[in-house]
């Protein structure tokens, strides 16, 4: 009798140490995730892009076509790419059209049929995937400094110039860039659907901010 109550005893204090020991001890180890980090860097090509009047062709293209802008030095693939465009001048800027050609050859279209036909002078864009707005497309609406997302309002795949590569997709945007190597040549076309009368330029060039994501270095 006394034999069976000591060894009840001893089983719950057994029991009883047993639950008292760490959760960490009960459960599977886990596997530390590598540590990232994001890197935002600008680039920057300055020289004025001046949108010519006057073209034997329907369409004109720009004095500098394309603008380039080299990239080099940057560790890890795109997270996001932002565009600004300075200074943009024009007395009808729906007729300006904007590719963004990136350093694998991935086309995007920036801006088209957008920005209505009132003159402006003096307007910086930034084109972003994450903008609060649209470039706008009525052509009652002046065109304003800010940010907004790329749009194509042709809404269909439009046709630039030569040496401009073939546009691969009709819908605007910036994403097609993600997860691509940011480092090389990106090249940027400006040209004018309709270049009778009107004319124009992106005075102060253009910006390329390229986001990417690395690997963290380990503290010591």
């Amino acid at each position: 009798m006394w034999k069976s109550i000591v060894r009840v005893r001893i089983a719950l204090v057994i029991l009883a140490l047993l639950l008292a020991l760490p959760v960490a001890q009960w459960t599977a180890p886990t596997v530390a995730k590598p540590r990232v980090k994001t890197v935002t860097r600008t680039f920057a090509n300055t020289g004025s892009i001046a949108i010519p009047s006057g073209s034997s062709s329907p369409v004109s293209s720009s004095n500098r076509y394309p603008s380039p802008i080299g990239v080099s030095g940057l560790k890890g693939r795109i997270r996001d790419v932002n565009v600004r465009v300075l200074g943009f001048t024009h007395t009808y800027p729906s007729d300006v059209e904007v590719l963004l050609v990136g350093p694998g050859g991935q086309t995007a279209v920036l801006m088209a049929w957008v920005g209505g036909g009132e003159d402006i002078a003096g307007v910086n864009l930034r084109l972003d995937d994450e903008a609060q707005a649209p470039l706008p497309e009525l052509e009652d609406i002046e065109l304003q400094s800010g940010a907004y997302w790329p749009v194509n309002g042709s809404s269909g795949i439009i046709e630039f110039n030569t040496p401009a590569p073939p546009v691969t997709r009709a819908n605007a945007g910036l994403a097609i860039f993600d997860g691509t190597d940011p480092n090389g040549t990106w090249r940027l076309f400006v040209q004018d659907r309709y270049a009778l009368a009107e004319t124009g330029a992106f005075n102060g060039g253009w910006e390329l901010e390229i986001q990417t994501q690395v690997k963290a270095r380990k503290k010591r």
